[in-house]
């Protein structure tokens, strides 16, 4: 028979279902005061955190998103989403404390709402919601995303706003979520290219989703017309530019980059290359480990992008190659050029000797995913105390010199950050295996657990994502870090003996 405790939930999720979102939450005094707490900690937290680093955090990939806004088109080499919102910002301030600023209140704005969101379909007890409030709001890595110029922190922004509008199309749908979630979902493509696993969730939510079989097609219709306009849109802009149909110029790169950690472990002989630019990359690669073989012999995926940043490296190796045979050619075009050569090749890698692809790449990968490196959030500005001369000009900066408490502050912060990662992956794990008998709420209330199947989707794509096809670094995860928390909160809430073990609740 049901506790009272499983019976006050049920109840709770039964009568505020037709409530008001804003209601729900403006209605409750404790929600007013988890606002109210909430305002004046992050209101004091970036008073602080700037005190402690007073100019904004630039790495190489700054200047990409910078030179596009400028109108550079050799930036290029990243998706544009970015730098289109740098130069909305730049139009109404030139500040970098404002950009910063900027996206420290989006940040965790959509993380409030999709906390409170969560609270409007679980209604947690006060305990574990308080705890979630906590866990989401004083991440350290909010902070530290959001004073970087990067495309990190609006991709978490849009990606928290994009999940919650499918929490809702889930759990009580309308025409304003779908239609939400239908520019999120385009804008989301532009901005960073993780968010091509998402019309897998998309997919998930309209099939767990009560909304009629004719909002399902049109929702549908709308999420996979948003995907091939945004792919059709950049195919197009990079055909004009280099003659080249792509819609990224960098999956090339990142196919080879993986390939080639499992180079030195399967024998010369054994390759077959075919194609003269593959064949020519391919002694490229020969040369430079038989000349760095002592180097890389223990080298592993934790190592990320290193085949593809390494300026004596193969990859830049052949770019640079390019580059000298065709002096006059812009640099975008040589880029796209060699994405096309090396991305050949790199599949012949592959598809050549799977067995080993999975053995050095991709399960070695698989840890690193669980235990993210924190890569640029490890050092302030990569260590530089100089600034780009175009991040100066752009933020019109007098004093070029970078300012913070100490350049190496950030890894003692968030040390613990990779380490709760993992953890919560085991919780998950261990959470799944003991919910297997539906708690009484559960069943009673199906939606709740469409509601977590669609956030098990999400970690399941973005987790496959990742390690195949994407550098694996904790700044890329904050998305994935914060449902998370809200994931495995809900489903230790939803088991007494952890519930009782990890927060000394019971039922009464």
């Amino acid at each position: 028979m049901p506790s009272r405790h499983h019976n006050q939930i049920i109840m709770s999720l039964k009568t505020h279902n037709h409530a008001a979102f804003s209601a729900f939450i403006l209605g409750n005094p404790l929600y007013r005061k988890y606002l109210l707490y909430s305002s004046i900690f992050l209101c004091a937290g970036f008073i602080l955190f700037k005190l402690l680093y007073p100019s904004a955090d630039y790495f190489t990939d700054s200047l990409y998103y910078i030179m596009v806004a400028t109108g550079d088109d050799n930036g290029y080499i990243r998706p544009a989403g970015y730098a289109f919102f740098l130069k909305g910002v730049h139009y109404l301030f030139t500040s970098s404390f404002m950009l910063v600023l900027i996206q420290f209140l989006l940040l965790q704005a959509s993380g409030l709402y999709f906390f409170f969101t969560i609270l409007y379909v679980f209604r947690l007890p006060d305990k574990i919601a308080t705890l979630l409030l906590i866990l989401i709001v004083g991440n350290p890595l909010s902070f530290y995303a959001a004073n970087l110029v990067a495309s990190d922190c609006l991709f978490t922004i849009l990606s928290l706003l994009w999940m919650t509008t499918l929490i809702h199309i889930v759990y009580k749908p309308s025409w304003g979520y779908i239609i939400a979630h239908t520019l999120l979902l385009g804008y989301i493509l532009l901005v960073r290219y993780n968010a091509l696993s998402y019309p897998l969730v998309v997919l998930t939510a309209l099939f767990l989703s009560k909304m009629k079989r004719s909002g399902k097609v049109i929702t549908g219709v709308l999420s996979v017309a948003i995907t091939v306009l945004v792919i059709f849109q950049l195919q197009q802009h990079f055909y004009r530019k280099t003659g080249i149909h792509q819609f990224t110029n960098y999956s090339g790169w990142q196919t080879a980059n993986n390939a080639l950690y499992m180079y030195s472990h399967v024998p010369r002989r054994s390759w077959e290359i075919k194609g003269t630019e593959a064949r020519r990359i391919h002694r490229m690669v020969k040369t430079f480990f038989d000349t760095s073989h002592v180097t890389l012999t223990n080298i592993s995926p934790r190592e990320g992008s290193l085949y593809m940043i390494n300026p004596a490296g193969p990859l830049k190796n052949y770019l640079f190659t390019v580059l000298t045979k065709n002096p006059k050619i812009p640099f975008l075009k040589a880029f796209s050029i060699t994405d096309v050569a090396i991305g050949d090749y790199g599949r012949q890698l592959v598809l050549q000797h799977p067995w080993e692809y999975i053995r050095y790449y991709v399960l070695p990968n698989t840890m690193v995913y669980l235990y993210p490196p924190l890569e640029q959030f490890e050092y302030y500005a990569e260590g530089r105390t100089g600034l780009f001369a175009l991040a100066a000009a752009w933020f019109n900066i007098e004093d070029p010199q970078l300012t913070c408490f100490h350049p190496a502050l950030q890894q003692y912060v968030l040390l613990l950050a990779p380490m709760l990662f993992l953890i919560l992956h085991l919780l998950l794990g261990a959470s799944l295996y003991m919910v297997r008998p539906k708690p009484a709420w559960l069943v009673q209330h199906p939606t709740a657990a469409r509601v977590i199947t669609l956030l098990l989707v999400f970690v399941l794509a973005n987790a496959l994502f990742s390690i195949l096809a994407s550098p694996v670094v904790m700044r890329y995860q904050l998305f994935a870090f914060t449902v998370l928390l809200a994931l495995v909160t809900v489903l230790i809430n939803a088991i007494p003996p952890l519930r009782k073990l990890l927060f000394g609740m019971k039922d009464t």
